[in-house]
């Protein structure tokens, strides 16, 4: 888990910069600062995509098609990896009758 967590926040800080240094001159309404990319990289990658910070190049369209098709999977391993933890952690991942039990009783 701490590995998948490394590479998902390296693979956005790194890309946070690429687009910010792409970016920052095209005159758009919100500045392309090193927050304001961050905060482009997370809601992309997450598949939430406000539109409010877009961008505008085609260098950075392209680039923005790699960063997705490589980080969407990222990040869903990322979380893959944070539900793994949970659930082993509850004990359910060592007796799934009790947990087969517990949803019996959910839709009795």
């Amino acid at each position: 888990m701490v590995v998948s967590a490394f590479l998902s926040l390296s693979w956005i800080l790194l890309w946070a910069v690429v687009f910010m240094e792409l970016e920052k001159d095209t005159g758009s309404a919100i500045p392309w600062t090193y927050e304001n990319s961050i905060y482009f990289c997370v809601i992309s990658v997450c598949t939430i995509g406000l539109g409010d910070i877009i961008v505008t190049r085609w260098i950075s369209i392209m680039l923005f098609w790699v960063y997705l098709i490589i980080g969407v999977p990222l990040i869903a391993f990322f979380v893959f990896c944070c539900a793994t933890v949970i659930h082993s952690g509850t004990g359910l991942a060592d007796r799934p009758e009790d947990c087969e039990q517990d949803l019996d009783g959910l839709f009795a």
